[in-house]
């Protein structure tokens, strides 16, 4: 997980059983976005990011890593929470993000393959 979402981010992460990866505590904190990628992809996982930068797909195409989920939502981590919920528990579940790109609002999740 990008060191731009709060750490309540990824302990939310982990009580729904992920295994969570946090820049910050790999100590890369203020790494270059390519590093931040191919750190996730060394640890086969996906990216979860508030990071638009991500949503380049010329430089970080679909289908070429374990899946990029940009978070949008303004404001509170609780709000950020909430909206991943949705997302995760419920609108990806059971589905293969590999290679994905997934954007994440506060009313919808988006899908680009």
């Amino acid at each position: 997980m990008d060191e731009n979402l709060s750490p309540l981010v990824a302990d939310a992460l982990r009580a729904w059983g992920f295994e969570v990866f946090e820049i910050r505590q790999l100590g890369l904190r203020g790494a270059d976005d390519t590093i931040v990628f191919d750190i996730a992809q060394n640890l086969g996982a996906a990216l979860v990011t508030a990071d638009k930068g991500f949503g380049d797909v010329r430089r970080f195409a679909t289908g070429m890593h374990y899946g990029i989920i940009i978070v949008r939502v303004v404001g509170s981590p609780e709000r950020q929470i909430n909206a991943l919920r949705r997302a995760i528990l419920t609108d990806l579940k059971g589905q293969d993000i590999k290679g994905v790109l997934v954007v994440v609002t506060e009313r919808k999740t988006r899908i680009r393959r």
